[in-house]
Formats: structure tokens, sequence, C-alpha cells
């Protein structure tokens, strides 16, 4: 799935800025549900479990994987945020020659009402079999502006992303690293040791994206703000598009209803 080719890429100060093609939204959306429901469980496994519970496939996915609402809309609103932002970067890399691969971890939320554990998006680069400087990780802090409010999203992307950078990644990768363990995948788990090791290997390089995903109502107020971005290591993304509470609320019914 490729979402590049729906948006208008152009580089504005301090960001990056994605655009959604509006002539093209229907065939946008189109594209997110099927990728978007096995980020909560794969295929396979909602067959078996649907069927050890002895209900049809759609009344499992939504009665135990997807946020309820309205009552945590605001999760929802954050976890489609997530997902665009997954795989938004994987095509980007695949733009340029690079694969990334990362844990799908809505698939490991203890709460389906809550948001997923850790940095909201990591995504890693393995240059070749063994560790070299090539290697990489993308780690994005995602935040989402659908309805008016007081809330900052580009400000508060970038203060998640220096989060990530100080802390939460070194935290995340240890719970990833613990989650594979759990789940009987030794090969991903001596996988991430790559990078959760340093001492161990060489170096590799670290991207931190602060990406903020507005509706197009409020996105040139939203930019017009200014914002504590001193920090050169965070790549700034603001992606906009017409509705954008429609829009997540209809890929929630979309998933729903194609199974």
């Amino acid at each position: 799935m490729n979402v590049l080719r729906f948006f208008n890429e152009v580089v504005e100060e301090g960001h990056v800025r994605f655009t959604l093609n509006e002539d093209e939204r229907q065939e946008f959306l189109a594209s997110l549900p099927e990728d978007f429901c096995i980020n909560y469980i794969s295929r396979s496994d909602l067959v078996s479990q649907a069927q050890a519970n002895e209900i049809p496939e759609r009344n499992f996915f939504e009665q135990f994987k997807i946020p309820e609402t309205p009552e945590y809309a605001n999760v929802r609103s954050g976890d489609f945020g997530e997902m665009l932002c997954f795989v938004l970067l994987k095509n980007k890399g695949k733009k340029a020659g690079v694969w990334l691969v990362g844990p799908r971890k809505w698939r490991w939320k203890g709460d389906k009402n809550k948001p997923c554990h850790g940095s909201d998006v990591v995504l890693f680069h393995r240059h070749k079999h063994k560790p070299s400087d090539y290697d990489a990780i993308e780690v994005v802090e995602s935040k989402m502006k659908a309805v008016p409010s007081n809330g900052a999203p580009i400000q508060n992307a970038i203060k998640g992303a220096i989060d990530d950078k100080v802390k939460r990644l070194a935290k995340t990768l240890n719970w990833i690293h613990d989650r594979l363990g759990t789940e009987g995948k030794p090969r991903l788990r001596e996988a991430i040791n790559r990078y959760r090791h340093l001492d161990q290997n060489p170096t590799y390089k670290k991207r931190f994206h602060a990406i903020a995903i507005i509706d197009d109502d409020l996105v040139k107020d939203e930019v017009a703000k200014k914002v504590d971005d001193n920090n050169e290591e965070i790549e700034v993304t603001v992606i906009s598009m017409k509705n954008l509470k429609d829009a997540y609320e209809s890929i929630f019914q979309a998933m729903i209803n194609q199974l």
C-alpha cells in the first residue's frame, strides 16, 4: 500500500507538509481498512479466536480489538494517526531505497481502550545480515487534532519526540524485546538486540519524527503557532486533510464492514 501518492508534499519553514489530494480522497480511504485491520490482529488469529469464542469474526473484532465509541473516540483517533504514520514512513523509506520493518504494536495492547505502550511507531532498517553503521531506527511521536480544541499538536508531537530521544525509545526497545519473547519469536528477539546493545555493535542512525495530523480547517492556525523546535534532530511533519474526524471514523466502520 502506497499512501504517498495521495498527498502533495512540500517543504515549509520548519517542517514538511503533506496535504491530501481531496480529488482522490475516497480512493485513499478505501486503501486503508484492510491493512489497518491486521494492525490489530492477524487474519489467522482472527479466524481462530472468533471460532474459539463461537462468534462471527466481525463481532469478535468489534468487541475485543478496536476502541469503543464514543467514550474512547480519542483512542480511536490516536490509533488512526499512529497507523497512518506507520505506513507513511514505510512508504518514504521504500521511495528512498530503504526497507523499513517494525512491530504492529496495536496487537499488543493490554486494554483496547488505551493507547499503545511506548513510542508510537518504531521502524527498523537492517542494511546487511551483520550490524553496520548503515542500520537505522525511525521513531515517531504522532498527535491528532480533528476538532477544535486548546491542544497544540505540533508542539506536543515535538515534546513527545524529544522524550523518545531522551528515554522512551530505550524502554520501548526493551518492551518489544520482551513481547517477542512471549510470542515465541527468538530470531526477531535476537535481531532487536542489535539496537539495544550499542556497546556490542557499531553505531546506527536514529531518526526521530514529530508528526501532527490536523484537520484542514485547523491546520493554518496550528502551523502559525510558535513552537520550541531547537532540537535539530527532530524531523517535524504536518499531515492535513479535510473532515479528519469523518475520515478516521469511516475507516473504523470500514474495518468492521469488510469482515
